[in-house]
């Protein structure tokens, strides 16, 4: 029963655009992109790392992401590859019953770790407006000017 209850509470949140959501790579692997794991071994193969064997200690993929921006000086030559290895059609995105559904929800934030456009893209194919912020600082940045424009001077 409980089950029951906690899904009318999350029925409800999302009804009233009370609800946050949390997006991470498995959203695109169901429109074909890698997983996380995929690319950090991509970025290993790029830094001539080797994958560790088995019961070897194992470096973590944030510390592989890090390497590869300091040896890099950013991520930028990785984003150019990714834009011109992972493209969805707007097709595509529009037939993804997942993609489809995160934009139907109406999410009034989403946050991701998403390391692809397809959430955005997805948005733009449905004809749905949406903010991209990359960073909280930018988000309470966004936040003041809503807030200052609608109060009233003097």
């Amino acid at each position: 029963m409980r089950h029951i209850e906690e899904s009318k509470t999350i029925a409800n949140a999302l009804q009233q655009r009370q609800a946050v959501l949390f997006v991470g790579a498995g959203v695109s692997m169901s429109v074909g992109l890698p997983s996380w794991e995929s690319l950090v071994d991509y970025l290993s193969a790029d830094l001539g790392l080797d994958k560790p064997s088995a019961g070897a200690q194992k470096t973590t993929y944030q510390a592989i992401a890090e390497y590869y921006r300091l040896k890099h000086g950013s991520f930028e030559p990785l984003v150019a590859w990714m834009a011109k290895e992972w493209r969805v059609s707007p097709d595509c995105l529009r037939a993804s019953r997942l993609h489809r559904l995160v934009v139907e929800l109406d999410f009034p934030i989403i946050y991701t770790t998403n390391y692809d456009s397809n959430l955005e893209k997805t948005y733009e194919a449905c004809g749905r407006p949406f903010a991209k912020i990359r960073s909280p600082a930018a988000r309470l940045e966004k936040m003041g000017r809503h807030r200052s424009r609608g109060r009233r001077q003097g």
